[in-house]
């Protein structure tokens, strides 16, 4: 190999990293989709951040950035709120009528 004036990438070596900067750039892409593709099927924020070593704030943002929560989600997110609610005024109403803190 012939010794290049300093600070001149070699054609061959700068076609290389050019393609390898455009593969990387393809491969992050599916990866942000592929975590919020996880987030859709159920997956919860910090199961898929266990399994990807991301954090569970990269988690959200990537989720969140690529439609998730889905519509679907979103209401069977409200109902359980709905119910939760529910169960916790019974339980305070209880409490009152035996005297409790409540």
């Amino acid at each position: 190999m012939t010794p290049q004036h300093k600070g001149v990438v070699p054609p061959d070596h700068a076609a290389r990293l050019i393609a390898l900067r455009d593969q990387a750039d393809t491969a992050a892409a599916a990866f942000k989709d592929a975590v919020a593709d996880a987030l859709k099927a159920g997956g919860s924020v910090r199961e898929v951040a266990k399994v990807t070593g991301l954090s569970t704030r990269t988690v959200r943002e990537w989720g969140t950035a690529r439609g998730w929560p889905t519509q679907e989600q979103k209401t069977v997110n409200t109902e359980r709120r709905r119910r939760n609610a529910e169960w916790r005024d019974g339980i305070e109403a209880g409490m009152k009528e035996l005297g409790g803190d409540g």
